[in-house]
């Protein structure tokens, strides 16, 4: 579960957040609708804990923003994936050591992360890919490296920020029904977009974020 109470978000002496109060459970499928600048990419940061709210607090599952030590933050990292817009791959390794990354910071052992990444790339159908670097992937099959990579460590939800925005029609739906496909596997997602149209279309639970406030 991810709740957030009465989270206020200030910059300086603006406040770039105020009330934004939310709830997504378990095995949940929400989108997070607003325009570009409204704080959708604030709050994923928030629940991410990359930033801390000024006032309120911010739970994921036993996490607790206010109560929690800067030690554990990196192991409740790897119980939250992230997907950005940009990809944010690592251009100078291949896509399997884009993604094996992600298991090598937490000190994992060399069989078990080979025999994880492939399993990963296959899932999300780059295994026959695992050895191209970034650049020669078209922006869908990064978007998946990107997605693999917040995979591999079993997180229990994936927040995605504009996961679809870089991408041409055809990759943005096939990036979308893999996205549902892991939900229905029974991960938790919480996707940030602008896309009214796109939100329209699917059964999902929907919050809106205008002027600092989910309303």
């Amino acid at each position: 579960m991810i709740q957030m109470f009465h989270v206020y978000k200030t910059v300086g002496n603006t406040t770039v957040l105020e009330d934004v109060s939310l709830q997504v459970d378990k095995g949940e499928f929400v989108f997070l609708l607003g325009p570009s600048g409204a704080g959708k990419s604030t709050v994923l940061r928030l629940i991410h804990f990359d930033e801390h709210p000024t006032q309120g607090w911010v739970r994921l599952e036993n996490y607790n923003s206010s109560t929690i030590k800067s030690r554990h933050i990196p192991l409740l990292r790897r119980r939250v994936g992230m997907i950005f817009q940009d990809f944010k791959l690592l251009r100078d390794r291949n896509i399997f050591d884009n993604v094996a990354f992600a298991l090598q910071v937490t000190g994992a052992k060399k069989a078990f992360m080979k025999r994880k990444v492939l399993q990963t790339l296959a899932l999300v159908g780059l295994g026959h890919l695992r050895n191209m670097m970034p650049a020669q992937l078209s922006g869908g099959e990064q978007q998946r490296a990107s997605i693999a990579r917040a995979l591999v460590n079993q997180p229990f939800a994936l927040l995605a920020d504009e996961p679809l925005g870089d991408l041409d029609k055809e990759a943005a739906f096939d990036i979308l029904q893999l996205l549902r496909e892991l939900n229905h596997q029974g991960t938790t997602v919480l996707m940030a977009t602008h896309d009214t149209e796109l939100v329209e279309t699917l059964p999902y639970h929907c919050l809106r974020i205008e002027k600092g406030k989910i309303l």
